[in-house]
């Protein structure tokens, strides 16, 4: 008689906590839109009268005056910079990054229980009930989300500093400088996006780890979402990206390999 071999069963995809990373950049893009909207008030009206000022000047104007002029705009953006920090101090964006860390490790534990309660053919339900490493990993994803998150709003206003002080030297007209001044809010409200994708993944990724190690698994076989943000895929968005993820597609690593990469929508352990 033929002996048949048990072929291995293939482990369902582990989705990637999306909801949590649209919750924690709408939280992040709303720093932002708070930040802009006291430029917009507070610190537009102003740049024409500075204009003006800077042009009763020319182009004889003199380091004194310059000097005036630089105060007034550092002041304005310190005064709308102040405005924000103090709506989100420390302990509100603390209480916002644990909210986001403990959405990520309940979506995460579901899909790795639903992963390994398939692999081993009975329901897994209760095998994280003690994680001790738990709190260090939330408290460690606090204080660096924390960090990050400052500097958001730090960059904008350093920037819009920076584009309203040039402005004034080069001449430029108050439409210019207003339109600058938009396309940075909207580089900021693009880190936001990346720096929520970001550590999103990271600790999606971190934890995915540690509690596959807690229960003893040694190797895990790579899958990507199979769409165009997939790294490396030659009809995708990053076909040149290196290291290719599209070529790791279905082989199977060692648990501590490539751990640095696995943060991303296309690392599905």
């Amino acid at each position: 008689m033929a002996i048949v071999k048990k072929r291995r069963k293939r482990a369902p995809v582990q989705l990637f906590p999306t909801n949590a990373q649209k919750a924690y950049a709408s939280a992040l893009i709303q720093i932002v839109d708070d930040g802009s909207h006291l430029i917009k008030t507070h610190i537009f009206p102003k740049i024409d009268p500075m204009l003006n000022q800077a042009k009763l000047h020319r182009p004889t104007t003199d380091s004194i005056k310059m000097d005036i002029l630089s105060d007034q705009v550092e002041e304005s953006v310190n005064t709308a910079e102040s405005a924000l920090t103090s709506k989100y101090s420390d302990s509100h964006l603390e209480k916002t990054s644990f909210a986001i860390a403990l959405f990520i490790a309940s979506h995460n534990k579901r899909e790795v229980t639903k992963i390994l309660s398939a692999i081993k053919g009975v329901s897994m339900q209760n095998i994280f009930l003690t994680e001790t490493y738990l709190d260090v990993e939330i408290s460690l994803f606090v204080k660096q989300n924390v960090k990050l998150i400052k500097t958001i709003p730090s960059h904008l206003f350093r920037e819009t500093e920076g584009i309203i002080f040039r402005g004034i030297q080069q001449g430029l007209s108050h439409t210019t400088i207003k339109k600058q001044l938009t396309d940075r809010i909207e580089i900021s409200r693009n880190r936001a996006k990346l720096i929520a994708r970001d550590q999103t993944g990271k600790l999606n990724a971190q934890l995915t780890q540690l509690r596959q190690q807690s229960v003893g698994v040694k190797r895990y076989t790579w899958r990507t979402v199979g769409d165009e943000r997939v790294r490396g895929n030659p009809i995708g968005r990053y076909t040149g990206a290196t290291p290719s993820h599209y070529s790791r597609e279905g082989k199977v690593f060692r648990s501590e390999e490539h751990t640095s990469e696995l943060q991303s929508p296309d690392h599905l352990v």
